[in-house]
């Protein structure tokens, strides 16, 4: 089953464009389902229905309309036990990008922003919560935005 975050108001706007969200959603990747959002993009945000015992894999649950008015392809999903959290610090999947979809930066690189954190080197550019915001974070790739939360469940 598929679930729907609306703004309500400002729905009629996104009827017109939004990568046919309510016709053609992007296509669903097995043992999940699907959340849209309506933020400064439209995203849809893949979560695991249940996880397995194994190591997490490179991923980025997040599909995003973009400005060609089709869905980006390069979302995919890992589901195991390493994939969500119970406590944020402590998550060591390897989710790599923002809600928004937006690549993160590696977390020993200065560019496009200087981190307040130098994590390991193995943290690459996986999200973490060094911060202890109760949520998964990252920098971003994008100049513009220095950092968003993740689409890392709780588990």
């Amino acid at each position: 089953m598929n679930e729907f975050k609306k703004d309500t108001k400002n729905i009629e706007q996104y009827k017109s464009f939004a990568c046919g969200v309510f016709d053609s959603p992007p296509t669903r990747l097995p043992n999940t389902n699907w959340t849209v959002s309506f933020t400064n993009v439209v995203v849809v945000t893949f979560k695991c229905l249940s996880f397995k015992q194994g190591l997490s894999q490179k991923h980025c649950p997040v599909s995003s309309c973009r400005s060609d008015d089709q869905w980006s392809t390069d979302y995919n999903i890992s589901c195991t036990n390493e994939d969500c959290f119970t406590q944020s610090t402590g998550y060591k999947g390897k989710v790599q990008c923002t809600v928004s979809g937006i690549t993160c930066q590696n977390w020993n690189k200065n560019t496009p922003h200087v981190p307040n954190y130098q994590l390991d080197v193995s943290a690459s550019n996986y999200c973490r919560d060094p911060s202890s915001t109760g949520r998964p974070w990252c920098y971003t790739t994008n100049p513009d935005l220095r950092w968003e939360f993740c689409p890392v469940t709780t588990c």
